[in-house]
């Protein structure tokens, strides 16, 4: 599929958050995650519109400017889809009144419910925690990777969007990045967000050694519109296989 093909087919599923690398008209490439794809009113179907999270606003993009359009943060609709490859998942979770993520490594063909049901099912506050999509993470590699970085300057780029991200470290004290990966938020007041530290913070004090550092990967947050979304969708879904 081209890339007008799968535009077409995102605003048919109206689902899902996308990953875009677009051209600006002063020649700038820049990634957007966007939902609520749809063709643009006012310039027919040679643009869209669509909501963007890192802007919290609908932006116009013309889509011979889009160079990248592919699926970033991925809604589970049915309790019974599976993981579609080996890898590490990211799950952005409805929590208390917030949401947040969970990590875990994943088997092709698992549920991607395994971790949230039976003997796993957990709460957060008074709520049965529950998956709403999930985001599939690179595996890191010490030759360049497009989405991972060694440098701890570049943690400041992640502000400068207003992008409240994640980052995952790897502790390379046992060379297994599997054993060793860690969830931190880069903002201590980033609310919506689960992690298991703050990363500033316990890099300040000493608590994430230099020589130990491997690289971060910032994921762009599942925000409330995405949420309000998935609502509606997984309802659908559910009415429909009545």
């Amino acid at each position: 599929m081209n890339i007008r093909e799968d535009i077409e087919s995102a605003i048919a599923e109206k689902c899902h958050v996308y990953e875009i690398e677009y051209l600006n008209s002063s020649g700038i490439n820049r990634c957007w995650h966007i939902c609520d794809i749809q063709y643009s009113e006012e310039f027919g179907d040679s643009h869209i519109i669509a909501h963007v999270n890192e802007l919290h606003k609908d932006l116009t993009f013309s889509i011979d400017r889009i160079l990248r359009f592919e699926k970033y943060w991925v809604d589970i609709l049915d309790e019974n889809d599976t993981v579609p490859a080996d890898g590490l998942y990211v799950f952005a979770c409805r929590g208390d009144n917030h949401i947040y993520v969970e990590m875990y490594m994943m088997k092709q063909g698992e549920l991607l419910y395994k971790y949230f049901n039976d003997e796993y099912a957990h709460s957060n506050g008074w709520f049965h925690v529950i998956p709403l999509a999930y985001h599939i993470v690179d595996i890191y590699q010490i030759e360049e990777n497009k989405r991972w970085d060694r440098s701890v300057e570049n943690l400041e780029i992640q502000h400068l969007y207003g992008r409240k991200s994640i980052v995952v470290a790897t502790i390379d004290d046992t060379n297994d990045y599997k054993n060793d990966l860690h969830m931190f938020r880069t903002t201590s007041n980033s609310y919506c967000f689960y992690s298991t530290g703050d990363f500033e913070s316990d890099w300040a004090n000493g608590r994430i050694e230099t020589s130990g550092f491997v690289g971060f990967y910032s994921i762009t947050r599942y925000s409330e519109v995405n949420h309000q979304i998935h609502w509606t969708l997984k309802n659908k879904a559910i009415s429909k296989s009545l």
